[in-house]
């Protein structure tokens, strides 16, 4: 018996493998480039080297130099795809899993009559091929998002946030890809022809002749969802045939993406007037008593769907379910996926977690450690089942290798997930109140939210040659950085140590329990913590992804990080966080470059002045360390005079008259900076603190493209932000 297509398919990728020495993969950012430049790429040429995926430096990160490639690898490939099993819906899964452990970072050969794409990796190109082969000659994209997102994660009771929230944010990543992988089980399509899921967004190829069944979807998944989430979550769907390989890919996915909004901005219309009559607009059973109210999201039902919590109140199953959920996930290392038959009639009403995932044919059990894994999978020996690590150690690798060969009927493969959880000493997760009183300073809990700017730009005009392969390519690259790396940055014990105390930084380190990773994934993040750790981890993400990125100035992210008080609601802060990124992306003009920037403690500040900012808020820091009252004093003065500065500024804007920042304050900073000086004449460190100011702050005023990188903006940014680090309580 041959073969089934997608298998032959993978087979045929398998052939690459005798060229891997001579061509390295070149990053895929090496080809972002302007639209009116659409066949350059940037002036230095980074490569990715060869090996098995990992969340080292040395694997994600690319170098100028031509990497060599192991033959090891080579070898440790070819052994490891001759012991996939028989079973062809196994095999497959396995295969493609091996690809994307050992052929991530391998360039593809092409045979003969192909066209070799040095930015596309054999994996890439597998699972493209794969799922495109799966599918048949015709074939069609379709696309769905999750709307409601943010108000399920974020509208809860601030003092129940902490224990759910991060439950919440992995259920609803379950749940995209329970959609997906329901919309390719009714096509019949294997689980390879998932080109993307993420952020409650996915992608998948199917059949063409799916086309007309995308209205019943519509209308069986907008019941499902109406019936367990009472029109909280909607999935909008959309889809548009591929016509062959020479497709304009990025107006595929332009029309399908077209077709999602018109969809989302007709949530449930598919579904009968009597079914939305019923549902939304009829007086409930249960008339609205207090006592059946969810303490947690507020969700009022029967009785019935109502569980008890610790302190006596009541919580609905989903939020219970939810609250497990965040605390399974703490330090949890691997995930594992089984697909039982799906059954959407028989989840019945608002319900946990499981079961809902359960109807649409995905069960999710997570394993702490390597123990409780063996014992799991042990104990589920008769069905094939995905275990996916979700938090890679460094001796993984081999612990992989020997999973596969000590259970050949399951599937393994790496995914990472930024699942940072903070905990108190009492297993507990930490509150935000905790969060708060952790923080240096001022006690407030901060919230960080962080995006990719432009990228619809990137994908849709300054990717050279769109095609499918290289469109999930840059999906992938985006998403190894946001899903994996971004972990690790929140897991760096010394960002901030550095910053206050480098004499002292073995006593001074942050811990990862004072970050908490709501989501991060596809472009995007939302982290919350002590305020004081957050702005050096949105540093240290901005500045890893030049690095990752190969210093192409074409990608940079902006962010927005907001502070709040211990009981503050959180969707009130997640609102605040997005309107502070907002700001970011709308900052005054600095040079050529637009957006990439933080907006902190409502000032805009370029990421390229960070460095600066961050010299002045040191040198002011140790100052404080000695002299309290005189630095209490210079920043009281630096502040007040960007604060004259500011409103200077605006006037002069609102008049329309030119953005200069000559103005009375500063004949008054001369003479208020001049008098500190002779006051503490003898202090050293403090009168060259002042002539660098001096020579630094009343230059550069009349170049309009400096806006946001004047001096007098960072130091008063600096100020401010001194001050609240010494605000202690009692001081």
């Amino acid at each position: 018996m041959s073969d089934p297509p997608v298998i032959r398919a993978l087979k045929s990728m398998t052939n690459s493998v005798k060229a891997w020495d001579t061509t390295p993969l070149h990053s895929i950012f090496n080809q972002i480039a302007p639209s009116a430049e659409p066949n350059t790429q940037t002036s230095t040429p980074y490569f990715l080297q060869a090996q098995r995926f990992s969340l080292t430096e040395s694997a994600l990160f690319p170098i100028t130099e031509r990497p060599p490639v192991s033959a090891d690898l080579q070898t440790q490939f070819n052994q490891a795809i001759e012991q996939c099993h028989a079973e062809p819906s196994i095999h497959v899964v396995q295969m493609l899993s091996l690809f994307h452990d050992y052929a991530w970072a391998v360039s593809y050969q092409p045979t003969a009559g192909e066209t070799a794409d040095p930015v596309v990796s054999l994996y890439d190109y597998a699972r493209t091929k794969a799922a495109l082969a799966a599918a048949g000659e015709q074939t069609m994209l379709v696309g769905g998002d999750l709307s409601g997102v943010q108000d399920f994660i974020y509208t809860i009771a601030a003092n129940r946030a902490a224990k759910s929230l991060r439950g919440r944010s992995f259920y609803l990543q379950m749940l995209t890809d329970a959609l997906a992988g329901w919309v390719l089980q009714q096509a019949g399509m294997p689980s390879t022809n998932l080109l993307y899921s993420g952020g409650g967004r996915f992608y998948v190829i199917v059949p063409a002749a799916c086309y007309e069944q995308l209205a019943q979807w519509r209308r069986a998944l907008g019941q499902f969802l109406l019936n367990v989430h009472d029109g909280e979550l909607y999935i909008a769907l959309g889809g548009a045939t591929i016509a062959d390989a020479a497709h304009n890919f990025e107006a595929l996915f332009r029309a399908v993406n077209d077709q999602v909004t018109a969809d989302k901005r007709r949530r449930f219309a598919t579904l009968d007037n009597q079914e939305l009559q019923a549902k939304l607009f009829t007086p409930r059973g249960h008339r609205g008593n207090e006592d059946d109210r969810c303490a947690t999201c507020g969700y009022m039902g029967p009785s019935n769907q109502f569980e008890a919590d610790e302190d006596d109140s009541k919580i609905c199953r989903l939020c219970e379910s939810t609250i497990k959920l965040a605390f399974s996930l703490h330090d949890a290392q691997f995930l594992c996926i089984s697909q039982p038959q799906p059954n959407l009639s028989a989840v019945k009403g608002r319900t946990n977690a499981k079961d809902i995932l359960a109807g649409l044919g995905l069960q999710a059990e997570i394993c702490f450690d390597q123990q409780e894994l063996i014992d799991h999978l042990n104990r589920n020996s008769a069905q094939s089942i995905h275990v996916q690590i979700i938090r890679p150690f460094a001796g993984d690798l081999a612990m992989l290798s020997q999973l596969r060969a000590n259970y050949r009927q399951h599937v393994f493969s790496i995914r990472p997930i930024v699942n940072v959880t903070p905990k108190a000493p009492n297993g507990e997760v930490k509150s935000f109140d905790q969060l708060a009183k952790a923080s240096r300073g001022i006690k407030r809990f901060g919230v960080l939210r962080m995006d990719v700017d432009d990228l619809g730009d990137i994908f849709g005009y300054s990717l050279a040659k769109a095609s499918l392969a290289r469109i999930s390519s840059l999906s992938a690259a985006f998403s190894r950085f946001f899903e994996g790396w971004v972990g690790e940055i929140c897991r760096d014990q010394n960002i901030a140590a550095a910053i206050y105390q480098p004499e002292q930084a073995s006593n001074q380190a942050i811990s990862p329990e004072q970050i908490y990773s709501v989501y991060s994934g596809g472009d995007d993040l939302f982290l919350v913590g002590s305020w004081d750790v957050l702005a050096h981890v949105a540093n240290r993400i901005q500045h890893d992804l030049q690095r990752y990125t190969g210093y192409n100035q074409l990608i940079h992210v902006s962010a927005g990080l907001t502070l709040h008080t211990e009981k503050f609601p959180l969707y009130q802060a997640a609102k605040l966080a997005h309107h502070a990124l907002d700001q970011a992306k709308d900052a005054a003009p600095r040079q050529a470059i637009r957006k990439n920037a933080l907006d902190f403690l409502d000032q805009t500040i370029a990421w390229e002045a960070y460095p600066a900012l961050i010299n002045w808020h040191q040198r002011l820091w140790r100052l404080y360390q000695g002299e309290h009252g005189m630095v209490r004093s210079l920043l009281q003065v630096l502040m007040e005079l960007y604060s004259q500065y500011n409103e200077h500024s605006q006037q002069r804007q609102k008049s329309g008259k030119k953005h200069t920042a000559y103005g009375p304050w500063i004949w008054r900073g001369k003479y208020q900076l001049a008098r500190i000086r002779q006051r503490y004449e003898n202090h050293q460190e403090l009168q060259k603190l002042l002539r660098d100011i001096d020579e630094d702050l009343f230059t550069g005023f009349d170049d309009p493209h400096r806006i946001s990188l004047r001096t007098i903006e960072q130091l008063g940014l600096a100020a401010r932000w001194t001050q609240l680090l010494i605000r202690e309580q009692g001081d």
